[in-house]
């Protein structure tokens, strides 16, 4: 099959991603050795961008996310042939055969919005990640992600010994009692009296020294960088380093997801084949939208692995074409 775009008006492209944090620089940087033409999307707000580390990348174990990121990014930029901006995806259409047309709204800066670009591609790529919601407690947003944490791999060996809380009120309390007592031996579970814990269950979490407090969480405060407090229904006030919250989360760019009709899993992720391809053909997704293990060495390993099978596709069929 044969990607065509007859518009001489338009910047032709092989590949365009949408997004340029991990995953996106990740395939950038692949496609960019493979001699691809790319563009980069990047709006500027990777999930981690206020993370101060990040754990098991190896050679850069706690090293601090953004700085990997401008490490990259002054990588994508030794290329000529790959387009790094500053922009918005605002459109898509097209189809694998004809070609896909990608509009975004550029900007010079992160607060102001630029003119429309139209740009043609033979691939598009989503990587713009997901966003964490957040639950619905009262000063939790000052201290996200200081000492709110989602991921006890990213950032509890940082902070192992020290009090801990897991927020829990779901059937996931107990798995995560079991997983996050390894780094410390003072952890609270919370769970505001939504969770039944077995017999077993208990005696368990009582043997590791979890304690199970069943309370509702009204409110947090404390001191940044040093302690939270975690105000109780029961009037208790207990202080943590920090709480651990398994976060749900929505899709970014969920419109233009929608308006091209890809498969969504139940579990909320776009749903892609073992080359990254999604339901759509000649249409990508990598990162942290197509997987629960959501990490950056995944976000990475998802970019070079698409690459690998769009440089493939693409370069059949300019054998076929010929």
């Amino acid at each position: 099959m044969t990607s065509t775009i007859e518009d001489n008006n338009v910047e032709q492209y092989d590949v365009v991603i949408i997004g340029g944090s991990f995953s996106g620089l990740s395939l950038g940087l692949f496609l960019g050795n493979a001699m691809r033409k790319v563009l980069i999307i990047d709006a500027h707000s990777p999930r981690n961008e206020h993370s101060d580390v990040m754990y098991n990348l190896i050679g850069r174990n706690e090293t601090k996310p953004s700085l990997l990121l401008r490490d990259a990014k002054a990588e994508i930029l030794l290329f000529e042939h790959v387009t790094l901006c500053t922009g918005m995806a605002t459109d898509v259409t097209g189809n694998e055969k004809s070609g896909f047309k990608v509009r975004y709204r550029g900007s010079e800066t992160l607060h102001t919005q630029g003119e429309h670009v139209e740009v043609a591609a033979k691939r598009v790529v989503f990587a713009s990640g997901v966003k964490d919601v957040l639950p619905q407690i009262e000063g939790i947003e000052t201290f996200w992600p200081e000492h709110i944490f989602h991921c006890p791999y990213c950032i509890a060996y940082g902070i192992k010994g020290l009090p801990v809380a897991i927020y829990s009120p779901n059937d996931e309390a107990y798995m995560m009692a079991k997983i996050i007592n390894k780094w410390t031996g003072d952890v609270l579970l919370l769970t505001e009296n939504k969770v039944v814990l077995s017999l077993e269950e208990s005696n368990d979490l009582e043997r590791l020294n979890v304690t199970v407090n069943t309370s509702e969480v009204l409110k947090i405060t404390g001191d940044l960088g040093d302690h939270i407090e975690l105000h109780l229904a029961t009037g208790e006030c207990i202080q943590r380093r920090g709480l651990f919250i398994h976060l749900p989360f929505h899709l970014n760019n969920e419109a233009l997801l929608t308006q091209l009709g890809l498969a969504i899993s139940e579990e909320g992720l776009v749903q892609v084949d073992e080359q990254y391809e999604t339901s759509k053909a000649g249409v990508y997704a990598i990162g942290d939208m197509v997987t629960l293990l959501q990490k950056v060495s995944h976000a990475i390993h998802s970019g070079n692995a698409a690459g690998f099978a769009i440089d493939h596709s693409l370069s059949m069929e300019v054998e076929r074409s010929g």
